[in-house]
């Protein structure tokens, strides 16, 4: 049970402190106090998403903390899902849960001190209570939520976890096998082609990069015959060509020869003659040192057409299997990958047919199962539910749960043949298209969604909702205002419910119905402390005095006769306990 409830910086609560008792607790207050706040901060404890906008102004954080006292089985189910995550929990009477809340959006969910993650959080409130507010009504209209609502009432959780998992198998199943014929479904030619690309790529050996490696070793060789041939031409110039001709080093020493022979006493011209001998000893150096440059140029004509033609054939690759050799090699790799999987392509398709096959059985049995009970289910609900509906003042109403084979929609179920070859529409929830159908005396059967009135819509759901918490094990149900709408002559015969809840559980309503209230084992009234600038909220546990006072003005007064009839509602409820 729920011991206590600690909020701190929540909405327009500073700070209040709601302590519950065993049993029927109940919680009123004026419209507008903040008892929406309340329920914000059990569905917080509960796991539910984070509103930052719900720190209260001015502040940074909110804290919501939740005791609650355990019985032996509770504590194992929690000590199981705690080691899960590996948090080591020491077996108390009290689980403590908090919730802090900031408004960077962080959230921090702990328990007993230990910082858990929220998902968590979820698995261990999912045990501990369950809490239905005032939309819950709504959801019924939703065949999907009838579907649900009916499979609760069955027992069927475990069947629907298995059933679901099954058809996620299934799909994946055939998924993989349209898959594989999408990448293996190739004719006898286009696998000899396939296998050609393949021992072409592999027998060339490409290495990674490799391309680029080589052309900067064919653009160094090409730079070498270029030098080579410079030096030639430099040489060519200085001496000639091999039998001497154009040689500028033999026209020099001509001319030189010529002054000499002259034998003339003019020191202008032997000034020439002495530049010009200088002439011819740098030219024959430098026409020596263009031939020593030249001889000592190392390269290979044949290293040359060898990276040529590696090149070809690399361009070759690159035009037909991919722009870089990274992508030629990646190309070989899936080349391989596919020729295997063609290569065994006969065992997998057996291995997955076979797979396929024993699903579908097992599908088609585990609906069946499914179906068989929903169908009994709904028997026993169809009528549970009208009694629960005679007592809210719908007598004439009268509840049908039909269940009817379902329609193919593609992507949303799958075709399967049972055993006489009949087809078999198969979802994740089984087999089966379940509505809820209502008639009002002799009238014909509609959906809820034509015919039912928001107030009757919401009768339903309360008494599906009282039905359900019956054979639930959840050790707190929260019901926020779920009685709005109902009149107030129906509100004894609410209490009269709650309190038939509570006798194995504690039960806790948000009400505004003071016939409701008067059945409180526990009555918790939120107060507003108004001061100069502000106003706070305090909650009080209310004496037999005050549960008078506060029934009396629920009723619209506080008067004599309104006291008086407060005192009587008190002693009905008292009575029919």
């Amino acid at each position: 049970m729920l011991k206590l409830l600690r909020i701190k910086n929540l909405a327009n609560i500073s700070s209040i402190d709601l302590e519950f008792g065993i049993g029927f607790n109940v919680l009123t207050g004026q419209t507008g106090i903040g008892k929406s706040v309340i329920v914000h901060a059990l569905e917080l404890i509960a796991g539910s998403r984070v509103d930052s906008n719900l720190v209260k102004s001015g502040q940074d954080s909110a804290v919501i903390q939740a005791i609650f006292e355990l019985d032996e089985s509770l504590s194992i189910t929690i000590i199981n899902i705690l080691s899960s995550i590996g948090v080591d929990y020491i077996s108390t009477d009290n689980l403590i849960i908090s919730r802090e809340l900031n408004r960077d959006d962080r959230n921090i969910c702990r328990i007993n001190g230990d910082i858990i993650p929220l998902r968590s959080l979820k698995q261990i409130s999912e045990v501990l209570l369950d809490i239905h507010g005032q939309s819950d009504h709504l959801s019924i209209l939703k065949t999907s939520n009838q579907l649900n609502l009916l499979d609760e009432y069955a027992g069927l959780v475990t069947e629907r976890n298995g059933i679901e998992q099954i058809y996620l198998d299934l799909n994946q199943c055939y998924k993989d096998l349209e898959d594989f014929f999408n990448d293996v479904d190739v004719s006898e030619e286009s696998l000899l082609e396939l296998r050609e690309q393949y021992n072409e790529i592999v027998n060339s050996c490409l290495l990674d990069n490799e391309d680029s490696i080589l052309m900067d070793e064919q653009k160094e060789i090409k730079n070498l015959e270029s030098l080579k041939i410079l030096s030639d031409e430099g040489y060519k110039i200085i001496y000639g060509d091999d039998t001497g001709n154009n040689s500028y080093l033999n026209q020099i020493t001509n001319l030189s020869g010529e002054i000499n022979a002259l034998h003339l006493d003019d020191s202008d011209l032997n000034d020439l003659q002495n530049r010009l001998l200088y002439i011819t000893s740098e030219l024959e150096d430098l026409g020596m040192a263009f031939r020593r440059y030249r001889d000592n140029l190392q390269y290979s004509d044949n290293r040359l057409s060898e990276i040529e033609d590696r090149l070809s054939l690399i361009f070759k690759l690159k035009r037909r299997f991919g722009n870089e050799i990274s992508e030629i090699l990646q190309y070989a790799e899936s080349l391989k990958l596919k020729l295997n999987m063609i290569e065994e392509k006969h065992n997998f398709i057996t291995s997955k047919k076979d797979a396929i096959l024993n699903l579908e059985k097992e599908i088609l049995i585990i609906a069946s199962t499914i179906s068989n009970r929903r169908i009994n289910a709904a028997k026993e609900l169809s009528k549970a539910l009208h009694s629960e509906l005679s007592d809210l003042s719908m007598k004439t109403t009268n509840i049908k749960i039909s269940i009817d084979d379902l329609p193919y929609q593609i992507n949303n179920n799958i075709e399967v043949y049972d055993e006489n070859d009949d087809t078999c529409v198969i979802s994740r929830t089984g087999k089966d298209k379940v509505e809820f159908l209502m008639s009002e005396g002799n009238n014909p059967f509609l959906s809820l969604n034509n015919i039912v009135s928001g107030g009757e819509a919401s009768r339903v759901m309360l008494g599906l909702r009282i039905i359900l918490s019956e054979i639930d094990k959840i050790p707190l149900i929260v019901f926020d205002e779920i009685d709005s709408g109902v009149g107030g002559r129906l509100g004894f015969i609410l209490g009269t419910k709650f309190i038939r809840l509570s006798k194995n559980r504690q039960v806790f309503c948000i009400t505004h119905l003071p016939q409701v209230a008067s059945f409180a084992d526990h009555h918790i009234r939120l107060n507003r402390i108004d001061d100069q600038k502000s106003f706070d909220i305090q909650a009080e546990v209310l004496n037999d005095s005050s549960k008078v006072e506060e029934i009396s003005s629920m009723l619209g007064s506080t008067g004599t006769q309104s006291r008086k009839s407060a005192i009587e509602m008190l002693e009905f409820a008292q009575k029919n306990k």
